[in-house]
C-alpha cells in the first residue's frame, strides 16, 4: 500500500457548537456523498441514516464518510465536519479506506475533539503554512 503517496486535500470545514438550549429539530436533505468526509459529534440527541443504517449519536462519534455513501442526519446535535479530496492514493490504498468502519466513539478521549479544533483555526488562516499542517493534521 502506498501511504507516502497519500495527499489529502483539505476542500472545506462546517461546524455547529450551538448551545442545547438553542438547537432545534432539522433534517438535513438525503445526499450522496462526494468526497471523503469526518464528522465529529461532540453532543446529540439527534441522528444519523447512513447507507440505510440508522445511527443514535452521541457524544465522541467520529463518522468516516466515503464517495458513494448516502447520508441523511437528523438534528439537534453539535459537530465539527471536514471535507477532503484524497490525491495520490492507488486502488489498494482507496479499497483499504472504503473497507474502514463508518463511525467509531472515542468516548475517552479529548485529543480528537482538540485535532478539530487545531484544524478549525488553521482553516481561518489562509496561509501556506496552515495549508501544509492541515495536510499534516488530516494524515493524524
Amino acid at each position: 500500500m502506498g501511504l507516502e503517496q497519500l495527499n489529502p486535500v483539505f476542500l472545506k470545514m462546517h461546524v455547529n457548537q450551538q448551545e442545547p438550549a438553542e438547537m432545534r429539530p432539522f433534517v438535513f436533505d438525503k445526499r450522496t456523498v462526494c468526497h471523503y468526509e469526518l464528522d465529529y459529534i461532540s453532543s446529540s440527541t439527534g441522528r444519523m441514516i447512513l447507507d440505510g443504517k440508522e445511527h443514535l449519536l452521541k457524544a465522541h462519534d467520529l463518522f468516516f464518510r466515503k464517495p458513494g455513501q448516502t447520508v441523511q442526519g437528523f438534528m439537534p446535535y453539535r459537530f465539527h465536519y471536514i471535507l477532503f479530496d484524497l490525491e495520490g492514493a492507488d486502488d489498494e490504498l482507496l479499497n483499504y479506506l472504503n473497507h474502514l468502519p463508518d463511525k467509531l466513539n472515542f468516548q475517552k478521549s479529548t485529543a480528537l475533539r482538540a485535532r478539530f479544533d487545531e484544524i478549525l483555526a488553521l482553516s481561518l488562516g489562509g496561509s501556506l503554512e496552515a495549508s501544509l499542517l492541515i495536510k499534516a493534521k488530516l494524515l493524524e
